[in-house]
């Protein structure tokens, strides 16, 4: 179905990556969404200037592609195997919302987007791989979104994450910046998350790129009407403030007492004989 052919999508890539950018990996995304049906063609680089690294044509559509990995921290790798090593314990703890070094590479991505000038749509793809690539994977959403969790007090009230809450990288580029794609590396998935900030994204929903995801497809519309998220509509966001303006404007929209919270991911490790145990 839609669903497996869009988990296909990451699924042909190989692993293990360099930092440097991987020509043979650009490759098979191009394979694959050609499989799609999508006419998909890597650019030639240029020496003086960063430019995107893949083009789409289909129908008239005009879609660029720029390719960015998010692997582990080396100095982090190595100090967890220095730790393990010498028996001890290796423990990490990061938030689970909006960071500022995913935040620089999309901000890097966008100028690389921007550079390209005759196209309909303008699309990141991450790469994640890892131990963390689920971390990842959420800190990336978390950073265009805008996510945090909100409890709501009240009784049987529950907790669900609400989109466009904090810093949003999507409103911030919402000019240029149509999509991202998140491929993880550890399970073969790939998913599209639209820019709904973007005056674009109704043509979006409809391009060709949005139909060979099926329905691998963010749409925060959609999950706020099954219940699944809180929204603050990006439209009306600009016209907010933070802090006590926001959680009102939430609190009269849900008739709910809402809070936000700070999610961290927490993880350890000890080694025992040649293994590696994950606590």
């Amino acid at each position: 179905g839609a669903a497996a052919a869009a988990t296909a999508a990451g699924a042909r890539p190989g692993r293990g990556a360099s930092m440097e950018k991987d020509t043979a990996y650009i490759q098979a995304v191009c394979a694959q969404l050609g499989d799609f049906g999508l006419c998909a063609t890597p650019l030639p680089r240029r020496q003086h200037s960063k430019t995107p690294d893949i083009l789409v044509e289909h129908d008239h559509e005009r879609v660029v592609i720029e390719v960015k990995d998010k692997q582990e921290d080396p100095g982090r790798l190595l100090e967890e195997s220095k730790t393990l090593v010498r028996g001890g314990i290796y423990s990490f703890s990061e938030s689970a919302n909006q960071m500022n070094r995913i935040s620089s590479r999309i901000k890097e991505g966008t100028r690389q987007l921007r550079a390209w000038q005759h196209a309909d749509f303008r699309v990141l793809w991450f790469r994640v791989s890892g131990k963390f690539a689920d971390l990842r994977a959420i800190q990336i959403g978390a950073s265009l979104y805008g996510i945090r969790q909100l409890i709501n007090r009240k009784p049987g009230g529950e907790a669900r994450d609400c989109y466009y809450f904090a810093h949003s990288d999507f409103i911030k580029w919402r000019s240029c910046l149509d999509a991202v794609v998140i491929h993880r590396d550890d399970t073969g998935s790939a998913y599209i998350l639209p820019n709904s900030s973007s005056e674009q994204y109704d043509r979006l929903l409809g391009s060709c790129l949005c139909r060979a995801f099926g329905s691998a497809v963010w749409l925060p519309e959609t999950m706020e009407r099954r219940r699944e998220i809180f929204l603050v509509p990006p439209g009306e966001r600009l016209g907010l403030g933070n802090g006590e303006e926001l959680i009102r404007y939430l609190n009269r929209r849900y008739g709910a007492d809402l809070i936000p919270v700070d999610l961290r991911f927490h993880s350890g490790w000890i080694q025992a004989g040649t293994d590696s145990w994950r606590l």
